[in-house]
């Protein structure tokens, strides 16, 4: 099963904790969408990553392949029998411009925060990682902080 990955879980030593089938495919692109935080998190102790649809953007990413059994564990992690986020299936462009469908999450929205340095020092480090383009890590360490 393909799994899109945009924010925390590009770190891939998080994302092997979690999913431990994980196995990465490519740097991947979701076109129209934009990278906002719209939900509060107690536990990241400002907003996490979501995706909102905008016509004239895209959201860099990771695309893993896990198993049915990791994926609902991701689910756990991710707070969906909660409502924090829900799965949703998207369509992903890969490097080589090939488009497949994916699945990823989608938080469910309370407003708009600012993330902690230290969720997007990891966001950062994971799309480092995932070689995401110098244009959208730069924007990533634009990105003002809570603290």
């Amino acid at each position: 099963m393909f799994y899109f990955a945009y924010g925390s879980n590009l770190d891939f030593e998080q994302m092997h904790n979690r999913c431990p089938s994980a196995v990465t495919i490519s740097r991947a692109t979701l076109p129209k969408h934009r990278l906002a935080f719209t939900r509060f998190s107690e536990s990241r102790n400002g907003g996490v990553a979501d995706i909102v649809p905008a016509q004239v953007d895209h959201v860099q990413g990771a695309l893993y392949d896990i198993t049915d059994d990791d994926a609902v564990r991701l689910d756990g992690f991710e707070g969906v029998s909660e409502g924090c986020y829900e799965r949703i299936t998207v369509k992903i462009t890969l490097r080589a411009g090939e488009v497949l469908e994916a699945y990823t999450y989608k938080a469910s929205e309370q407003g708009l925060f600012k993330p902690s340095k230290a969720y997007m020092q990891q966001i950062i480090a994971g799309a480092r990682y995932h070689a995401l383009s110098p244009e959208y890590i730069v924007m990533l360490k634009a990105l003002e902080t809570a603290d």
